[in-house]
């Protein structure tokens, strides 16, 4: 046999050693695709599982609010400011003086009156009542109303007891409402909400720091009620 015959039979199987070697290789792919695609889950069947869930419900009540209006304006009344002193009108109306440069003329003195309209029924929730001016410790301005950069100014305001308002707390005594910079706020309930239009009196004190111009002296400020 010639040389050549050899190494054509050599050639062919080679070339016949390579196809089995690749077919395996296939095989082996082929195999190794297949046992990867058997650990795919499948999302519809037996596996799948449900998501625990709670479903509440949820509710809220609005009320009306709290009803007040300024049924009284305040008044110190006439008095005689030679120097530094304070003017007082009670809860009942009623004029006083300190100070030996400050005398009170008793003229037109009358207190203040806070009344409250409307609250809803069956409320017991604690309240606040303040003043901001006295809050805010400047004191409620009066200017004058000629000139208007002289002033006097309101330190307190007292505020009487009342049968349907049971006090919760603050520095006053029992039943009573005293705002001032130090005490800026007080805290009651409704004890009675039958009966509405209920008036809260009130009275204060004006402060008197030197002598001062005849003239009238006036101004604005508010009360507030409040949920704490």
């Amino acid at each position: 046999m010639s040389k050549s015959s050899d190494t054509s039979v050599v050639s062919q199987s080679n070339t016949e050693n390579s196809r089995k070697k690749n077919s395996g290789k296939y095989l082996s792919a082929a195999s190794a695709m297949v046992a990867l695609s058997a650990f795919v889950p499948n999302p519809h069947g037996a596996m799948a599982q449900s998501v625990p869930t709670a479903t509440f419900s949820a509710s809220a009540t609005v009320v009306d609010p709290i009803g007040i209006v300024a049924q009284q304006n305040i008044h110190f009344g006439k008095f005689v400011a030679g120097g530094s002193g304070a003017v007082a009108v009670s809860t009942a109306g009623v004029q006083s003086d300190t100070g030996t440069a400050v005398t009170g003329l008793d003229g037109g003195a009358a207190n203040g009156i806070l009344r409250f309209t409307t609250a809803p029924a069956g409320l017991s929730n604690t309240l606040q009542i303040s003043a901001p001016d006295i809050a805010g410790g400047t004191g409620i301005q009066l200017a004058g109303t000629n000139t208007a950069s002289v002033k006097v100014t309101i330190t307190k305001l007292t505020f009487a007891a009342l049968a349907a308002i049971t006090k919760v707390a603050g520095n006053s005594s029992v039943g009573t409402f005293k705002l001032t910079s130090a005490n800026p706020n007080e805290t009651f309930r409704f004890a009675n909400l039958t009966g509405f239009n209920q008036d809260l009196a009130f009275g204060g004190i004006l402060d008197i720091t030197a002598a001062k111009a005849s003239q009238v002296y006036a101004g604005t400020f508010q009360v507030l009620i409040t949920f704490p």
